[in-house]
């Protein structure tokens, strides 16, 4: 009578710890789940600065290039050929720009207005790989400002009548000294410590060339930490 007790409970106990590994191993898989969106909801919102994350299409950004120039960066995506872009196609089909007036655009630095002197355009392919069709496009407008803002001063852009982005999208930018810039190349790796050190300041504005470097300003390599 014990034995067959006995036997019974063992087996129950092995039902039981089978269940409790099924549960676990379906436990750890809705954690490994939830740890994924939650990985990939963060990778959606993380800056396009970021060299390891790629912007998903409808990310925008407000960068501040130059005290006197912003540049608003939108990811858009477009049909298989023939189709064009439907969102910022501000090129003609003769090759012509048709940019957005000064008009389009409310910009402020603390709240105080801040007058638009000029337009650009900058558009490229960021992503377009062969296997599976996910053409991602980055466009970028340049905005030349007649007063530079100043730092510490927080940078907002407006399209009040709503035809170059809905209410979803934010433009905002505090302007900070040292913020990263993707006009300054500099690699600091690969570099014997006592030898000399170089970088160089550039930056292609589509519409508006290259960048305009005052060269009499210069620049230097200071050493960090």
């Amino acid at each position: 009578m014990d034995s067959t007790i006995e036997r019974i409970a063992k087996q129950r106990i092995f039902k039981m710890s089978a269940l409790f590994q099924i549960f676990r191993r379906r436990g750890l898989v809705v954690l490994g789940t939830v740890l994924f969106l939650a990985s990939f909801s963060q990778s959606r919102s993380a800056s396009m600065d970021d060299p390891l994350v790629m912007p998903e299409v409808g990310s925008a950004q407000l960068k501040v290039i130059a005290p006197d120039l912003l540049e608003l960066a939108l990811i858009t995506t477009k049909g298989v050929p023939p189709a064009r872009p439907t969102i910022w196609n501000f090129i003609a089909v003769n090759g012509q720009y048709a940019l957005p007036s000064v008009g389009k655009f409310v910009v402020t630095a603390d709240g105080l207005p801040v007058v638009v002197q000029s337009v650009g355009f900058r558009r490229r392919p960021i992503y377009a790989p062969l296997r599976k069709r996910d053409l991602r496009i980055g466009n970028y407008l340049y905005l030349k400002l007649v007063t530079p803002v100043q730092d510490g001063q927080s940078v907002q852009v407006l399209n009040p009548d709503g035809t170059l982005w809905g209410t979803d999208v934010l433009y905002s930018a505090r302007v900070e000294a040292q913020r990263l810039s993707p006009a300054v190349h500099v690699n600091q790796q690969g570099y014997v410590p006592n030898f000399p050190k170089k970088a160089y300041v550039g930056y292609y504005l589509g519409t508006f060339g290259e960048l305009d470097v005052p060269a009499g300003d210069g620049f230097k390599i200071v050493k960090n930490g």
